[in-house]
C-alpha cells in the first residue's frame, strides 16, 4: 500500500476504523473492513447499544437495523467532509419519516450523535431529528435548532421526562455554514450536550422518558407540519445507552466510541 491515498474513508458506516483514509483499513479487521470498487467500505456491523444509523449515501436506509426511512425531500444529496453523501433538507418542505418501532422508545438513557449543517437562520424552531408530530405534546427527544429559551438559534437537546420537557441548550449560536458535530446524550443520572467533541452543557436529570407512538422525523417532525432543518444532515445515529466525555470525543475524533 502506497501512500497515494486510492481508499476513500467512510466515517459513517464503520463502528471499529478510524475516520482517516488508509488509516481506517490499517486499523480494521478484516472482518470489518472491505474494498468494493476501489473504495474502503464496512461490514456495517452494529456496535455494542447501536440502535439505528442513517448514512445519508444516497439513500435513506439504516445501516444498523431495520428502520429505513421514507423520503419526503427533493433536493437529494451533496458531498460531506466526512466522508461521502449527506442529506439536503431545503428548509420548508424536506423531510425523512422512519415509521415508529419499538427499539426506537428509549426510556432509561439515549445518545444522539450527527453532523450538521445550517444554511440560514430564521425565527423557527427547527429539528434535525425528533420523535414528535404536530398532534403531540410529548417530543419524546431531539436535537432542535431552539427558539423556545431566547430565540438564539442555539442547539438543544431534548428528552420529556416524568411529563416536563427537559431542554438542554448550546450556549452559544449553531454556527452559520460550518460542518458542525454535535450529541446530545442522557444516561439517567445526567443531561450532556457536546459540540465537536467537547461538553458544551451538562444539568442533571432524573426519571424515565415519556414514550409515543409518532414516526421519527428527521428533517422536520414526522407529519411534515412545521420546523423544517435549512441546510444538510449527515451520519445521523441513536444509541441506547448514555456516553461519557471520553467517548464523546472519540466519536467526534475517530467515529467510535471506543477511541
Amino acid at each position: 500500500m502506497t501512500n497515494s491515498s486510492r481508499f476513500v474513508s467512510d466515517r459513517r458506516t464503520n463502528q471499529n476504523v478510524s475516520w482517516s483514509g488508509e488509516l481506517d483499513w490499517q486499523a480494521g479487521e478484516r472482518t470489518n473492513v472491505e474494498i468494493v470498487d476501489g473504495a474502503l467500505v464496512s461490514q456495517m456491523d452494529p456496535p455494542e447499544s447501536g440502535v439505528a444509523r442513517w448514512n445519508f449515501e444516497q439513500d435513506l436506509s439504516d445501516s444498523w437495523g431495520t428502520n429505513h426511512g421514507s423520503d419526503y425531500t427533493s433536493s437529494g444529496y451533496t458531498s460531506a467532509p466526512t466522508g461521502g453523501y449527506a442529506k439536503i433538507f431545503n428548509g420548508s418542505t424536506d423531510r425523512v419519516v422512519v415509521p415508529n418501532a419499538p427499539e426506537l422508545q428509549f426510556t432509561n438513557s439515549i445518545t444522539i450523535s450527527t453532523w450538521s449543517y445550517l444554511d440560514g437562520r430564521d425565527d423557527e424552531n427547527s429539528r434535525i431529528i425528533t420523535k414528535r408530530t404536530d398532534g403531540q405534546t410529548v417530543e419524546s427527544y431531539g436535537l432542535v435548532k431552539d427558539q423556545f429559551v431566547d430565540g438564539d438559534d442555539s442547539m438543544a437537546f431534548r428528552v420529556y421526562i416524568d411529563g416536563e420537557h427537559s431542554t438542554l441548550d448550546s450556549p452559544e449560536r449553531i454556527p452559520l455554514r460550518v460542518w458542525t458535530h454535535w450529541i446530545g446524550t442522557w444516561d439517567g443520572t445526567i443531561q450532556r450536550l457536546f459540540k465537536n467533541g467537547v461538553e458544551v452543557g451538562s444539568q442533571p436529570l432524573t426519571g424515565t422518558i415519556t414514550t409515543n407512538p409518532d414516526a421519527l422525523g428527521i428533517g422536520c417532525r414526522g407529519d411534515g407540519n412545521n420546523d423544517w432543518w435549512n441546510g444538510y444532515i449527515d451520519d445521523l445515529r441513536l444509541y441506547s445507552k448514555g456516553i461519557t466525555a471520553s467517548e464523546a470525543s472519540n466519536l467526534y475524533t475517530t467515529g467510535r466510541i471506543s477511541g
